[in-house]
């Protein structure tokens, strides 16, 4: 009882625009797991229900036109019956998509007039590519938020919140310079191409040029640096120190997650071991024997944990085992 309480408040947060990212996380998930029929029925009591810009309910709408139907179809001599039972039949195939249609459309206006602010996000595993109203495009990885106010974004700038890992093609417009907001960081461009990776809950952040220039800066330090094509700057967010560094395949080695893939270069083993939690959501334990501070180069497929695995094994002699979702590695 207490569950379906918890949805219901989850499901009127997301009508009145004051959902939280988990929040929305788990209404997806519930959503998901409903039947087409239960969908339909929900929403459609939904709409009953809902008020009009006058305050009214939606009810005495509904049974007024219902009442229109019934006279347009009253029986009519011999050929009343078989009238009727066609209406009845159309009427259940016309009126259940339109009453749909008109729940969303008037769900849309309402929530777009009360709250400008437009939040995008993504699930486990999931992917999406989200066009801007300004033209530019970003290719958002799992577990990633963009928010932006849709009354104010690109008046006299481009101003969004992002939370997560993206690939950004901003749409060069030198009057209304792009601005991103990141946990204690700022991302300022013109027209430019780069990976941005930065979570609330993770200290180190990461951005990865791939043409124009753009300026980042650390809030909590105020350093700021401008980078070229092809730098590779790492931010960590506890001190703001920036360090910059100049590689011929930084964009390709930042986008692998683009190509479904994971690729490392010189990176410490306890990196590769956390990179591979966070694909897979599993645990990864290590024995005390397993020196987690050896480098690891290489391209790995982020389909299938179990290749990865055989991977490690080869390279560094060890076994693993792996038991519902936890992962035991030892000599």
């Amino acid at each position: 009882m207490q569950k379906v309480k918890r949805m219901s408040d989850i499901q009127h947060k997301f009508y009145d625009n004051s959902i939280t990212v988990d929040e929305l996380d788990d209404l997806r998930q519930a959503v998901n797991h409903m039947t087409d029929k239960d969908l339909e029925a929900d929403m459609y009591a939904r709409w009953s229900h809902s008020e009009t810009p006058d305050g009214e309910t939606l009810q005495p709408h509904l049974d007024r036109i219902w009442g229109q139907i019934r006279q347009r179809v009253q029986p009519r001599r011999q050929r009343s019956k078989r009238f009727w039972w066609n209406a009845l039949k159309l009427a259940a195939v016309v009126l259940p998509p339109l009453l749909l249609a008109g729940y969303m459309t008037y769900q849309h206006r309402l929530n777009t007039s009360a709250v400008p602010e437009t939040v995008i996000s993504t699930g486990n595993d999931e992917r999406a590519t989200v066009h801007l109203p300004d033209g530019s495009r970003v290719m958002m990885n799992e577990r990633s938020t963009i928010r932006y106010d849709l009354a104010s974004f690109n008046q006299s700038k481009r101003q969004l919140k992002f939370d997560g890992e993206g690939f950004f093609e901003i749409h060069p417009d030198s009057k209304h310079p792009f601005l991103i907001q990141s946990n204690k960081l700022n991302v300022q461009v013109l027209g430019t191409r780069f990976n941005f990776y930065s979570r609330r809950d993770e200290s180190r952040a990461e951005l990865v040029l791939a043409s124009g220039k753009v300026l980042l800066t650390a809030i909590s330090s105020g350093k700021s640096v401008t980078m070229k094509p092809n730098q590779w700057a790492v931010v960590d967010k506890r001190t703001g120190h920036i360090s910059v560094t100049t590689l011929a395949t930084a964009v390709n080695d930042a986008t692998a997650w683009c190509r479904r893939e994971l690729t490392f270069r010189n990176a410490p083993l306890w990196m590769v071991l956390s990179t591979l939690e966070k694909t897979y959501h599993v645990r990864i334990h290590t024995a005390p024997s397993i020196n987690t501070e050896d480098l690891f180069t290489g391209t790995m497929t982020s389909n299938n944990i179990n290749e990865n695995l055989e991977i490690l094994e080869t390279s560094y002699h060890f076994h693993t085992r792996i038991n519902d979702n936890v992962v035991e590695i030892s000599r």
